[in-house]
């Protein structure tokens, strides 16, 4: 907000607290429920299946349709993802499942709703008003259900700033620009590289080591990227600037410019 110093106007304004309580208000509550209460392999799995969720939302709702072939690709996906994750034979809690399907449900319908609803805003703009929504609506629960915020050390400092400046904000500003320019389908494939970055990073940076399942899940994530890359080559979204709005609410139904 610092940086765009822009306020919604009209419509913007339920719209940015309908997408601001989807995407960070409810959706960060459920992604730290899922986190503390179940390992974070199988929380990863669950998040294996958005390509899917996502096809499903924006057919339902953009009436975008997905090609067969992305969809067996986000399949090939989802089984490197499993391979790269692995299993557990921990008793999971049931409250640790619901929040991680929540977690995919709240994600397609979120990123679904902020392309109908886009008006050529600037997904910077945007994603600060979501921002806001959503930070100050858990500031609110937070005090109301455990009071004062407890206190951190230097490195607890960095590591918020960080959480919040690069894994929040600029993630969620790189994660609405690419559904404006690729099918949901495509998006949701990419986003598969998640799970194996964990893995890379733990290798580079916490002295671990591949398993040889880890290693053929990882290729065959990279595979499914790469073949979604080539299925929508050439059959990109028409850009915001391509179209013409007449106001938000007409941003469901955009009329491309002759």
């Amino acid at each position: 907000m610092v940086i765009v110093r822009r306020l919604p106007q009209g419509s913007q304004w339920s719209k940015s607290i309908v997408l601001g309580t989807i995407n960070m208000g409810l959706f960060f509550l459920l992604a730290f429920m899922a986190a503390q209460l179940l390992p974070s392999s199988i929380a990863a799995s669950f998040g294996a299946a958005s390509p899917l969720v996502l096809a499903a939302f924006a057919w339902f709702i953009l009436k975008e349709k997905t090609r067969m072939g992305l969809l067996l690709t986000a399949v090939l996906g989802i089984l490197g993802v499993v391979l790269v994750v692995g299993a557990t034979t921990e008793k999971l809690a049931w409250t640790g499942i619901a929040a991680s399907f929540g977690m995919l449900v709240l994600m397609a319908l979120g990123a679904t709703l902020n392309r109908k609803w886009n008006d050529g805003t600037p997904v910077l703009t945007s994603t600060a008003w979501q921002l806001m929504v959503g930070g100050f609506e858990l500031l609110i629960v937070a005090i109301a259900l455990e009071g004062t915020p407890p206190q951190v050390d230097v490195q607890g400092v960095l590591a918020v700033v960080y959480l919040s400046l690069f894994a929040t904000a600029f993630a969620y500003f790189c994660w609405f620009s690419g559904f404006k320019h690729l099918p949901a389908t495509t998006v949701g494939i990419i986003g598969l590289v998640n799970p194996v970055t964990g893995v890379a990073l733990g290798v580079v940076l916490g002295g671990e080591s591949f398993t040889g399942t880890q290693f053929v899940g990882i290729v065959i994530v990279v595979l499914s990227v790469l073949m979604a890359q080539l299925l929508t080559r050439g059959a990109r979204n028409v850009p915001i600037s391509e179209l013409k709005i007449e106001s938000m609410t007409d941003a469901a139904v955009p009329v491309p410019r002759k």
